[in-house]
């Protein structure tokens, strides 16, 4: 959903240019689009405002001037896993995704309302929140709180690390009792980008500091440093490959009691608060944020859920409207043939009259003249 219509015309522009097959539509390349347009929509800055609203219908990418529908016949997953054995958590959620949530269900829904909710001390809760102000705040409460020592961890540097946009602060604060989120997919599958853990024991070896966290399942793992490598496109000949001009090295892990909803989207969370405090900015933000628990027992609101906060792009509900259109299933419908007149002497072929009715009671048809009308196409 969050493809920009440029991001995908550059896209095609490139793979037709420098694909298996120049000069086709995407360099013969077999492309595969998997999304919900319902979730949160592409990113437009302030620079680029005047540019979409000018060039481009929408900025979704099927308003790229690349994308041919027909070249993309639509395939609805329509079986939920993430809520699986929920499934008043997922008749909820359907409705809130679409933006009809009916009064009673948003009454069931604000059951989950807590303002004064606190996560137990030895459970790993997530809050996820539209905007960063509020979860830095969130983050910096709870770190105060902590009565163990501050540490500051600084990054190392190398090389030119100026197109680098770094996944975790320079300079990182934490203090053991913290809940972290971790920012890579560890080599020995202990942990993956996005676990949540809890930060139990810090020290420095050898120069070098080491981190000891506690995963949710009790498990314990000790975290040094990660090296990222700053790498840019290198063209040899007709050959692009990625050189490595730098390195940004820090621990692998930020503060975790919030996050953005925008951050968390495709993320699974056993446990989770939604904090709507500020209200939202964006279309599909309270299904993207609610839609991250997995049970109902697991979802706590710290705010009710307003109409006001239900919001949809109209545009994307049209396109996917159409979309079932074309590729639904072709209705039903009843054929009936009937020859005209009787036959004559000659047995010449008499006229076909060709009727449909379909489902909703449509009726058309055709009067077919062999001798004349199979000539006349035989001629042409």
């Amino acid at each position: 959903s969050m493809v920009r219509a440029d991001v995908f015309d550059m896209v095609a522009a490139a793979l037709e240019r420098f694909g298996p097959t120049p000069g086709v539509p995407f360099g013969g390349v077999q492309v595969v689009l998997v999304g919900d347009l319902l979730q949160l929509p592409p990113i437009v800055g302030d620079s680029l405002a005047e540019f979409f609203a000018t060039h481009y219908e929408t900025p979704y990418f099927y308003s790229a001037h690349s994308f041919d529908r027909a070249r993309f016949p639509t395939v609805s997953l329509t079986t939920v896993f993430r809520q699986v054995g929920d499934d008043r958590l997922t008749s909820l959620l359907n409705a809130v995704r679409e933006g009809v949530l009916l009064d009673e269900a948003r009454e069931e829904l604000n059951a989950r309302v807590d303002p004064d909710f606190e996560p137990p001390d030895d459970e790993l809760w997530l809050t996820l929140a539209p905007s960063n102000s509020i979860v830095t705040a969130r983050n910096r409460q709870r770190l105060e709180r902590l009565e163990s020592p501050l540490v500051e961890h600084a990054s190392l540097e190398s090389g030119d690390v100026s197109g680098f946009d770094p996944p975790t602060d320079a300079v990182l604060r934490f203090k053991v009792g913290d809940q972290v989120m971790m920012l890579t997919n560890d080599p020995s599958d202990r942990w993956v980008n996005g676990t949540l853990a809890r930060v139990t024991d810090t020290r420095v070896v050898a120069g070098e500091r080491e981190v000891d966290i506690e995963l949710d399942d009790g498990s314990v793992l000790t975290v040094p440093p990660y090296k990222w490598e700053v790498t840019q496109p290198v063209v040899e000949g007709t050959t692009l490959r990625r050189e490595v001009v730098g390195t940004y090295t820090q621990l692998p892990f930020k503060l975790a009691w919030a996050i953005t909803i925008h951050k968390s989207q495709g993320q699974t969370l056993d446990r989770l608060v939604v904090d709507l405090t500020g209200g939202v900015f964006a279309t599909g933000q309270v299904y993207v944020a609610l839609s991250r628990a997995t049970t109902m027992a697991g979802l706590v609101l710290k705010r009710p859920v307003e109409p006001r906060h239900l919001r949809t792009d109209r545009r994307v509900a049209r396109f996917l409207h159409a979309t079932e259109l074309r590729t639904g299933p072709a209705p039903h419908c009843a054929l009936g043939i009937s020859f005209v007149g009787d036959e004559g002497t000659f047995s010449r072929p008499r006229p076909v009259e060709i009727a449909v009715v379909l489902e909703d009671g449509t009726a058309l048809s055709t009067l077919v003249n062999p001798e004349r009308d199979l000539g006349a196409a035989r001629s042409s």
